[in-house]
């Protein structure tokens, strides 16, 4: 696991933080968390999809599988993510709280504009968090 504090400049991260947390932003209810898909197979799938280019520039992706954002709610508990090939994923969040990923025994908390990067087939899992609503993260896995 590496990890990037300040993934994207003020200015980059700015923009992306109010579009997403907008009260328009388009969010889509799953299993007791909310998500919003960016790309999707092969294709953009958010009118949003240009506020990830710099992020993706940064992150010298060469092919992008998936990008969504996650909404987790103060109750949700946990969130089991694995990576099933030999891709790379990064977490992004939105927001500072006491919320946190256990990768490999390494806890790593939840702080705003974080980028926590993964490039090995292996699960991580994020907890919730209880000092705010709401995590905003935006998930990515990518070549």
């Amino acid at each position: 696991m590496e990890i990037i504090n300040k993934i994207l400049l003020n200015g980059q991260f700015s923009i992306l933080k109010n579009y997403i947390t907008a009260n328009n932003f388009p969010w889509f209810y799953k299993t007791d968390y909310f998500s919003h898909i960016f790309y999707q197979a092969h294709a953009p799938k958010s009118d949003g999809f240009n506020c990830i280019i710099p992020l993706l520039d940064e992150l010298k992706v060469n092919a992008l599988m998936d990008a969504s954002v996650l909404l987790l709610p103060s109750t949700y508990g946990t969130f089991g993510i694995e990576l099933e090939s030999n891709s790379k994923a990064a977490l992004i969040f939105l927001y500072s709280c006491n919320g946190y990923v256990l990768h490999k025994e390494e806890k790593e908390a939840c702080e705003e504009n974080k980028g926590m990067l993964f490039n090995e087939k292996n699960k991580y899992t994020i907890f919730s968090q209880t000092d705010v609503k709401k995590n905003i993260m935006l998930v990515l896995n990518y070549y």
